[in-house]
């Protein structure tokens, strides 16, 4: 009987939220989210699992790298959100027991299915013309992105697809079409050509300029791409691209509603089969400019929707499966809707001051990204140090 807008649910006395899992949230405030171990929980009262180990957890709000490097080198947390690679070179700097995925050896953390792309506004100009987008494209180079931003330790994206082993044969299905289309090849004279063929002339600083205007590409990103973004930045200037870079505290906003024309963001689509990553680029998920939108990159093509809706009639195992793939990636790559970079890493600091047997590379039970519903088995498994 409650209003889906404005109810809150949340009510300690009358136990809201409700929840299935061994803690129930005690406290929720502006500084911090206290939840609290079920001494009751059914899964330990049936014999399903053994009570946690850990009796409180306690959420602070989100911070700056260094803040967060400084809390877990002073032992004042047990892990953060993720980092950048120099964030977690930081956190890893100042204090012995704190440790990552890879141990304290680079790369530092996991491949993630958020795979880095330089996306946009495709309903706004310059952005809506694919050919510009190419322009952007050719004055990229990814492997620059991966040895300056990533010191090395990454891997460059053609597709916005993780390279995660089930979705390998579908990526090995449309190999043949990526490399005849040329996306990620650096070139900066195919830059220039495609500007030039569009009437922009280079000012006497180098800058791409048309009807007296410099192309600017403001980009809008969050701090954990910052080691891409930057790397990023400098490229686009020096292909003469007026690009700036800016990291909003409240970053989806601009990148949801489209007000954001550029943006460095992850890619929240497949891991076993390639559908969920084409369906992020249908038009039912776009919106007008200035209303949050599903997705954010506001490019409609209904010969693509008919080609996704029909990814999603067929299960995996379906041979057609990869060919509806292959028809999909025929529209996608020429319209390149948005511009995958690099494959993104989890890289996330967990200190073993007081707490072990954190998952990590060599007992890789779960993932330690905390924000993840996944985390309970982190919870479960954990023993005090």
């Amino acid at each position: 009987d409650q209003n889906p807008r404005t109810f809150q649910n949340f009510d300690l006395a009358r136990g809201w939220p409700v929840v299935t899992g061994p803690y129930r949230l005690v406290y929720s405030g502006a500084d911090r989210k206290v939840w609290d171990r079920r001494d009751d929980w059914w899964g330990a009262t049936s014999g399903f699992q053994p009570l946690p180990a850990v009796q409180r957890l306690i959420f602070l709000p989100g911070a700056v790298e260094s803040e967060m490097a400084d809390m877990i080198d002073r032992n004042v947390v047990d892990t953060t959100l993720s980092m950048s690679l120099g964030g977690i070179q930081r956190a890893l700097s100042g204090n012995p027991k704190v440790t990552t995925w890879t141990d304290r050896q680079a790369p530092y953390g996991y491949v993630d299915y958020w795979v880095t792309g330089l996306g946009f506004n495709d309903s706004v100009p310059p952005f809506n013309d694919p050919d510009v987008r190419w322009a952007i494209d050719s004055a990229i180079n990814r492997d620059e992105l991966v040895a300056v931003g990533y010191h090395g330790t990454g891997q460059t994206a053609l597709l916005p697809y993780p390279d995660f082993p089930a979705l390998r044969p579908y990526l090995d299905a449309v190999a043949d079409l990526v490399r005849a289309s040329g996306i990620g090849r650096f070139d900066l004279s195919n830059t220039a050509r495609i500007l030039q063929s569009k009437g922009y002339t280079q000012d006497l600083a180098g800058f791409w300029n048309q009807g007296g205007k410099r192309f600017a590409i403001p980009i809008v990103t969050l701090s954990v791409e910052a080691d891409i973004a930057s790397v990023l930045l400098n490229q686009l200037r020096r292909a003469g691209f007026d690009a700036s870079l800016s990291f909003p505290p409240e970053y989806e906003t601009p990148i949801l509603e489209g007000t954001a024309t550029a943006y460095v963001f992850g890619h929240i689509g497949s891991t076993r089969d390639p559908y969920y990553t084409m369906r992020l680029y249908e038009s039912r998920l776009s919106a007008p400019t200035g209303v949050r939108a599903a997705e954010p990159y506001r490019w409609r093509n209904p010969q693509f929707d008919a080609i996704v809706d029909r990814m999603s009639t067929v299960p995996a195992t379906d041979p057609q499966l990869t060919s509806f793939f292959r028809d999909a990636i025929r529209l996608w790559l020429p319209n390149l809707p948005d511009i995958p970079l690099v494959q993104f890493y989890h890289r996330i600091p967990v200190n073993t001051t007081y707490w072990t047997n954190w998952p990590d590379a060599t007992v890789p039970y779960v993932n330690t990204a905390n924000w993840h519903r996944t985390f309970e088995l982190v919870l479960l498994n954990l023993r005090p140090a």
